[in-house]
């Protein structure tokens, strides 16, 4: 499992859980949790770009293909189904959140 184990895996949402949603792997579903997104609802509120920052943080994951999944996942569709031109949208996005480091 890439990510850390969680606390308490009775530790999740009221709503819609990860493990249902487009892209969310189980091991990613519980990164999710461990940075505070219990449920897809969760992770609608709080954007991509937000979610991937506290991931990083935590040093889970590396966010270049997760930011995609992630924002796939909010959609409801399939990564490989967003436009080029979200993905640009999420790179800039990323880039403005968290620079490259040395930077």
């Amino acid at each position: 499992m890439i990510g850390k184990v969680l606390r308490d895996p009775r530790r999740t949402g009221s709503g819609t859980p990860l493990e249902e949603a487009e892209n969310i792997s189980p091991a990613l579903a519980n990164d999710l949790r461990w940075v505070g997104v219990p449920d897809l609802e969760s992770l609608r509120e709080a954007g991509a770009v937000e979610v991937c920052a506290r991931l990083e943080a935590e040093g889970l994951i590396d966010c270049t293909y997760a930011l995609v999944a992630l924002e796939g996942a909010i959609q409801g569709v399939p990564h490989e189904q967003l436009g080029e031109d979200v993905a640009e949208r999420l790179s800039r996005l990323w880039a403005q959140r968290c620079p490259p480091r040395g930077a």
